[in-house]
């Protein structure tokens, strides 16, 4: 069976983890892997188990045991997907909090992780967002569970700028869960600039709107 292709979108690999988990869920994870990959560069109903299955160097009926079918990994690969530049930029924050000794610090971090969010680099990952809330439409099953995932990311994020209140590195007089769907919105608009022409000055000037605001609404 062929071995899997090299990650280009940074889905994060077993690597020595997988030694740590029972075989059954090291399985299922790189299922997830090799999926949520593919996932970034093609749409859905594009997805092919084969480029699954080569890609995971796993058995076609080893597929059965932990996914109903194609569709439901495919669900899971993009829900897991959904959510894990969120959950990597609240992990940002709080190494923030934990280290910055001063309010100009943090206001420094935060431009430090906007330039992180908004980086081309991540322009799949953004899509990827934007292809399960297509889909998402059409499913209320699955925009029940997105919907479920998509308030988890919001109370992660608030939970971190709680915490920078508390330290008085934030505004106090507006509600942290407002300052994390702010940041998760210019992450989905920044999506528009992706998928159109544009320059290097239009990112930097779309990135240095954002640390205004920021600073204007958020940290001043």
């Amino acid at each position: 069976m062929a071995k899997p292709r090299p990650d280009k979108h940074n889905v994060v690999p077993l690597g020595e983890q997988q030694s740590k988990q029972p075989r059954g869920e090291a399985v299922r994870v790189k299922l997830l892997d090799a999926a949520e990959a593919l996932l970034l560069e093609q749409d859905a109903h594009q997805l092919r188990l084969d480029d699954v299955l080569a890609d995971a160097d796993v058995a076609r009926n080893t597929l059965y045991k932990h996914f109903k079918d194609l569709e439901t990994l495919a669900e899971e690969a993009l829900l897991r997907g959904f959510a894990r530049n969120v959950e990597l930029d609240a992990q940002a924050i709080s190494g923030a909090l934990g280290r910055c000794k001063s309010k100009g610090d943090f206001r420094q971090a935060m431009t430090a992780i906007t330039r992180a969010t908004q980086s081309a680099d991540r322009a799949a990952r953004r899509m990827l967002r934007i292809k399960l809330l297509a889909m998402a439409g059409s499913r209320p099953a699955l925009l029940e569970r997105v919907a479920a995932v998509q308030a988890d990311m919001t109370e992660r994020l608030a939970h971190e700028f709680r915490a920078a209140q508390e330290k008085g590195y934030v505004r106090s007089d507006f509600p942290a869960r407002t300052a994390a769907l702010f940041i998760q919105s210019y992450t989905i608009g920044r999506v528009l600039l992706d998928i159109e022409p544009h320059t290097k000055k239009d990112e930097t000037d779309w990135i240095n709107l954002i640390d205004q605001v920021m600073d204007l609404a958020l940290l001043s």
